[in-house]
């Protein structure tokens, strides 16, 4: 019995993390190497977009893939004519008469630059709220769907009978911000994580900074806080 094999077509963006050096040649490389594992796919054969993220590894000047947002269309089996859209899962499943091929040039990836802060902190009983977003190499936040970024916090504060002294360190953590179908998440510095400040000789001003504590490649953030 002689039956048409269907495509279902793979589009979307990965977003990568960059390693400190990145040559111009890595986001060519990288989504090259995603097309052609893609397009190597055997009939009925399902997509691991685990094993296409891993892809990354290989490549110099990127460290990791933060998410990957991918989505899959094919004809509708019930109604010729029609498509069907939708979000790929991992694993993406299709029957034996589909065949995942990538989609041309609308599967992208997408280079990350930098931790920024976004807004201004807010102080809510006790503790300090400080909302972070992700930007990628053109400047523009990314919303990601379920991302979660360990990031290392320092916070420091000047001497207030010795201005001219650099700040010292009153507090440093490593914690989780998790960005959910978003651009923004949200650092919250306790109370006791800011527990090493002393009004009678530090500075109200506390400088803070923020960084990915396993990527060096993603440029950090700094702000001011104020705990007078």
């Amino acid at each position: 019995r002689l039956e048409t094999i269907n495509p279902v077509l793979i589009s979307g963006t990965f977003y990568l993390v960059p390693a400190p050096t990145v040559p111009a040649t890595a986001l060519p490389t990288f989504t090259a190497a995603v097309r052609d594992a893609v397009d190597a796919l055997a009939i009925g054969e399902p997509l691991s977009v685990r094993r296409l993220s891993a892809l990354a590894f290989n490549v110099p000047g990127l460290a990791d893939v933060a998410e990957a947002q991918l989505s899959f269309e094919k004809e509708n089996p019930d109604e010729p004519g029609e498509t069907i859209e939708g979000d790929v899962t991992d694993p993406f499943l299709i029957s034996q008469t589909e065949v995942v091929r990538a989609d041309g040039e609308v599967l992208t990836a997408v280079l990350l630059r930098a931790i920024q802060v976004f807004g201004a902190p807010r102080s809510t009983d006790g503790s300090v709220e400080i909302d972070l977003q992700v930007e990628d190499s053109a400047g523009t936040a990314v919303e990601f769907g379920d991302v979660g970024i360990d990031v290392e916090v320092t916070i420091n504060a000047g001497r207030l009978d010795a201005p001219e002294q650099p700040p010292r360190r009153i507090g440093g953590f490593t914690r989780e911000v998790r960005f959910t179908n978003t651009t923004t998440a949200t650092l919250v510095l306790s109370a006791g994580d800011l527990s090493g400040f002393d009004p009678g000789e530090d500075d109200p001003n506390v400088e803070v900074t923020i960084s990915a504590a396993a990527y060096p490649g993603l440029q950090g953030a700094a702000t001011t806080i104020d705990l007078s």
